[in-house]
């Protein structure tokens, strides 16, 4: 008998439901001629030869089965652990977000404003906030908050004046964090739940002025992230559910609705019941992200039991080299490989039979030896269609495990691209936003452009903004600010000082300084660098422009 586990879901395995048909026919043959041998008058006996193959047929569909549910289970894993580990990573990026920008002099002269000088340069910091969510784009909106919750500056003016739950803002005001992560209905932003990153904007002795909230795109993104991980899947779906395993993002939104229950399958790949169906499912949590673990969401893959196993992929038969390779693989358990050898094992014991009857009848010299020919030839023919059976699921279980290993390899490779690109993605906004620092631009703008000048009067100031942006942004080994003639002024981290006055002499540094606007910047060949300390890395750089000149006056550069 199968065991409880695969039983399950034999029904519902078209291979297993295939072989099992064709094997409880052939049990049957093998039953009948057992009884005919004994009864033939050569006393020809096959029993063990019927019991060795009943055993094996057990095993081969119990391991066809096991397999095919550990390919399924192993797919949906992945999707579920992928969907919440990337959101992870990407949510810990947000927390860097909100703390450098509630750094941001401009945003915290505005917070230190009376009333009359807010509304003269309301429109200015709009434009800035508008700058931001341009080059941020998984932000809806910028919001910044009076200690009372007052809204006094949006990109939406039409919110301005409204308030927010005074609990909100007292968390973010008294945090022992860095940010304040907030998901839920927040009437001011949407009727709808929204994920805000939120913290305090002080002044220079560090008493709090005002608090500062990023909305992010919670939707948008979790659409960005799902979509790739079930592109050209049918029935499968991915949902992430919140701590109390209610649903916050569906990539089927009218079947699994949001904020409908979910029965997790956190522990192993699981039948679970929703809207009076049996669906196959695996959640997963969170990894974390460099001791991040977000608010305790968890990744939910899911399809219908009924079509859980329908899908077919191309069967590449297999060549004598890879049949060996497979049998003294290590991926392969003993189990598995002694399949075939009890195949081979059954099928000689056979054939040693059939010999033994026909040397018996030859050395009989009387009697009718007609049945005992005719038993003789139909042992061989089931023989014949046993082995071939055999063979049939032994080569459809070699692939099933084979292709196990070979999707998850592709699946692994397509998201090591995916993670690159998408991390790749925000280093050119990183970039492009702090060299809008007004600290920079202050140390650029003046009328002496001498590198010893502007270290000397700017040095110290800029390595503190550098060292508190890699302080917050950790992915980066070092920051660097160059001036006009490629000078490195200032670097984030103290192991590269020795940087600071030489002049880079790479092409992307006259490249950058060549850009005519801020919205662009420049990233260099994936080479060595004594910036990274002589290994190979990509560095993004983009210019620093000042208010009285069109030409770029030096740039900042992320390794």
């Amino acid at each position: 008998m199968l065991d409880s586990y695969t039983t399950r879901y034999n029904a519902y395995i078209p291979e297993v439901v295939a072989y099992q048909k064709s094997l409880d026919q052939l049990s049957e043959r093998w039953n009948l001629l057992s009884l005919l041998g004994q009864m033939s008058n050569i006393g020809m006996d096959i029993s063990e030869t019927r019991q060795a193959f009943s055993n094996l047929s057990e095993q081969l569909l119990q391991r066809l089965c096991e397999e095919t549910v550990k390919k399924l289970s192993t797919e949906l894993g992945a999707k579920a652990q992928v969907a919440i580990d990337i959101l992870i990573r990407n949510l810990f990026e947000r927390t860097a977000d909100i703390g450098f920008l509630a750094m941001d002099t401009i945003i915290c002269d505005f917070a230190a404003m009376n009333h009359v000088a807010q509304k003269e340069a309301l429109a200015s910091l709009q434009s800035r906030f508008d700058a931001y969510i341009e080059k941020y784009s998984v932000y809806s909106d910028v919001l910044l908050f009076d200690l009372e919750g007052i809204l006094i500056a949006s990109t939406k003016s039409e919110k301005l004046g409204k308030s927010i739950d005074k609990a909100f803002i007292y968390e973010a005001l008294h945090s022992s964090k860095e940010y304040v992560e907030s998901f839920g209905i927040y009437p001011l932003v949407s009727e709808k739940e929204s994920l805000l990153y939120s913290y305090r904007v002080c002044d220079t002795n560090g008493t709090p002025l005002a608090v500062l909230c990023l909305v992010f795109k919670f939707q948008d993104e979790m659409r960005v992230i799902i979509s790739s991980l079930i592109e050209g899947e049918k029935w499968a779906d991915i949902l992430l559910l919140d701590e109390n395993n209610q649903t916050i993002y569906s990539s089927s939104p009218f079947h699994y609705t949001l904020g409908s229950p979910q029965k997790t399958a956190l522990k192993a790949f699981d039948i679970v019941p929703f809207a009076g169906q049996e669906y196959v499912a695996k959640t997963q949590r969170t990894k974390g992200y460099q001791g991040f673990m977000g608010l305790g969401w968890q990744g939910h893959a899911l399809m219908p039991l009924s079509f859980a196993f329908q899908q077919k992929q191309a069967h590449i038969p297999f060549t004598e080299e890879q049949i060996k390779i497979i049998k003294n693989s290590s991926l392969f358990s003993e189990e598995f490989t002694s399949i075939p050898t009890k195949a081979e094992a059954i099928q000689r014991r056979l054939d040693m039979t059939i010999w033994n009857g026909n040397v018996q009848i030859a050395n009989q010299k009387s009697g009718d030896n007609s049945f005992s020919k005719s038993l003789l030839n139909e042992i061989s023919r089931t023989g014949a269609q046993t082995k071939k059976t055999f063979e049939e699921s032994i080569s459809n279980l070699n692939w099933t495990v084979v292709a196990s290993f070979i999707n998850d390899a592709a699946f692994k490779a397509k998201l090591a691209i995916d993670i690159m690109d998408r991390n790749l993605y925000e280093r050119a906004n990183d970039c492009r936003w702090w060299a809008l620092s007004p600290v920079f631009i202050h140390a650029l703008r003046g009328e002496h452009k001498e590198f010893s000048h502007i270290k000397k009067e700017h040095g110290s100031t800029i390595t503190e903004v550098l060292s508190a942006i890699n302080s917050l942004y950790t992915v980066y080994s070092n920051l660097f600010m160059f001036d006009a003639q490629g000078h490195v002024i200032a670097v984030s981290q103290e192991k590269y000082a020795h940087l600071v006055g030489k002049r880079i002499g790479a092409h992307y540094i006259a490249q950058t300084l060549a850009l005519k606007n801020s919205k662009e910047y420049v990233v260099s060949p994936f080479e060595k660098t004594d910036l990274y300390e002589g290994g190979y890395t990509y560095v993004y750089s983009a210019p620093i422009f000042t208010p009285q000149s069109k030409e770029a006056q030096g740039g900042i550069g992320i390794v």
